[in-house]
């Protein structure tokens, strides 16, 4: 799933470069998190399917280029991608 899902980001534009664990936790609201430039994946970012572990995956990838949460930088970058994808998609140039 790690792997397919890593494709599709990548062919999508959007490459993970930071490396990746997989690790254990007992805490059930933790999905993954970013520490020393590693993205940490608990088994919970794979319980939801592979879209869910994207979604994680494309949020954590923000922590390892400059973005934290909470933040009105991160929520303009995520808005930015969103509107640049959907312009490229309907081919119209804003």
């Amino acid at each position: 799933m790690l792997e397919k899902a890593l494709k599709f980001m990548k062919d999508g534009g959007y490459e993970v470069t930071a490396p990746i664990r997989h690790i254990s936790n007992s805490d059930n609201l933790n999905i993954a998190f970013v520490h020393r430039e590693i993205i940490h994946l608990t088994e919970r970012a794979f319980d939801q399917g592979i879209f869910y572990l994207v979604t994680t995956l494309f949020e954590e990838r923000a922590h390892t280029i400059g973005y934290s949460d909470e933040t009105r930088r991160f929520e303009q970058w995520l808005m930015n991608e969103l509107v640049k994808n959907l312009a490229d998609k309907l081919e119209v140039d804003l």
